[in-house]
């Protein structure tokens, strides 16, 4: 059994076990409503693929995704990656403290 397997198969799969039942039952849910569903013409899907390309053309986006995120993404400073990087630290830090603290109870 892998890490994450015996992780989730601990005593905190209780914890886990409600949500989840619930999550695979809305999923199900959406399952069956799409099932049923009619799916578009050929006439819905070339408007929608018409509505991307004004979209894409309004933002330069020419079909070169890298040149295209290049371009529209700003530079980070060095001073910019240490606050971010304090923030992802001190995130992790406050999610553990949480989750140990529901899991003790």
């Amino acid at each position: 059994m892998n890490t994450i397997s015996s992780f989730l198969a601990g005593p905190r799969a209780m914890l886990y076990a409600g949500a989840e039942a619930r999550g695979t039952a809305q999923a199900q849910a959406v399952r069956d409503r799409v099932q049923v569903m009619q799916g578009l013409s050929y006439h819905e899907v070339a408007a929608i693929e018409q509505r991307i390309r004004a979209f894409q053309e309004r933002v330069g986006y020419t079909g070169d995704y890298g040149s295209w995120i290049a371009s529209v993404t700003p530079s980070i400073t060095a001073d910019q990656m240490d606050f971010l990087t304090d923030i992802a630290l001190e995130a992790t830090r406050q999610s553990s403290a949480a989750f140990y603290c529901t899991a003790c109870r």
